[in-house]
């Protein structure tokens, strides 16, 4: 139910965006389409073939559309789903399912990718590349290695000291730039801001610095709409904080479908929302897929 009731409200939203932005809207949707939905649901493919017009309706918009695999394997001991991310056979067996079930569903290649539970390792990143992704968006910057719900075999990684902006990343560490040009595949950071403490916070703001580094201190909490905002730390300041530090301006945020049939947290992602339109540079802004914004950053380097 989560894909009806958010396709439903972002395609209500669409128009009033138009208007503000005064261009064309254009949302990014992840699919699941991995082990776990083909067991649960009995084809990999559940999402297209339970609701083709949705998926009409957002191609035919020209949204972005990618892949948002995540790693649970069941184990029939226990009678329950686990992460399996230390088997890399695994990983790309979730990889390749979902890859094979987009091009069925949508009928081309998938170019965007974004794991799910906060997860990823270089050897994942090279193989999409090698796969046709052009563009990640699992990073999160500021992320310290995350404590995953239920039972995981394998780490989590720590997004501390990754950069803050759209990178090429490096083959033997994906959590580092490359030159840029070097590969075909590009990571992009969702965007994080920082909060703002008293003068009684010293300990606090030089353990921030100590773990994201000098560079990266203002950009150390993950925007993520469905938390609470509170004064001074509303989530319009969080935007104004993090616009300013960085040199090519952009944003970049993930909600999941289920967030909006949940009352509490859906009630969150609104509010941010109208923050988030609100903004005195919304006029500028465009609501575009990856490939459009790096066109669009690459340009005013």
């Amino acid at each position: 139910m989560g894909f009806e009731v958010t396709h439903a409200y972002f395609s209500a939203l669409r128009g009033y965006i138009e208007e503000i932005t005064g261009a064309p809207v254009h949302y990014n949707w992840f699919f699941r389409m991995d082990p776990q939905i083909s067991e649960s649901y009995g084809r990999a493919t559940w999402v297209g073939d339970k609701y083709p017009r949705l998926v009409n309706d957002v191609q035919e918009h020209k949204d972005g559309l990618g892949v948002h695999p995540h790693g649970y394997r069941w184990h029939d001991a226990d009678q329950t789903w686990f992460l399996n991310m230390d088997d890399q056979d695994w990983v790309e067996y979730c990889v390749r399912m979902s890859l094979e079930a987009y091009s069925q569903v949508i009928g081309s290649p998938c170019a965007y990718f974004r794991f799910g539970n906060y997860w990823l390792n270089t050897a994942t990143v090279n193989l999409i590349e090698r796969l046709g992704i052009q563009c990640d968006l699992t990073v999160e910057p500021g992320m310290p290695a995350p404590a995953v719900r239920g039972p995981v075999m394998g780490w989590c990684p720590d997004f501390q000291r990754v950069p803050r902006a759209p990178y090429f990343p490096a083959e033997q560490d994906f959590r580092k730039p490359e030159r840029p040009g070097s590969r075909s595949i590009r990571l992009m950071p969702l965007t994080s801001g920082h909060f703002r403490f008293g003068f009684g916070f010293v300990r606090t703001r030089l353990r921030r610095m100590l773990a994201n580094g000098m560079r990266h201190r203002l950009q150390d909490t993950p925007l993520s709409m469905w938390n609470d905002w509170e004064a001074p730390n509303t989530f319009d300041r969080m935007l104004d904080r993090a616009l300013r530090v960085q040199r090519r301006p952009y944003l970049a945020f993930a909600i999941r479908s289920d967030t909006c049939i949940n009352p509490v947290l859906f009630s969150r992602v609104e509010s941010c929302l109208r923050a988030l339109l609100a903004h005195p540079s919304s006029g500028n802004f465009k609501f575009c897929t990856p490939r459009e914004a790096m066109a669009i950053l690459d340009n005013h380097g």
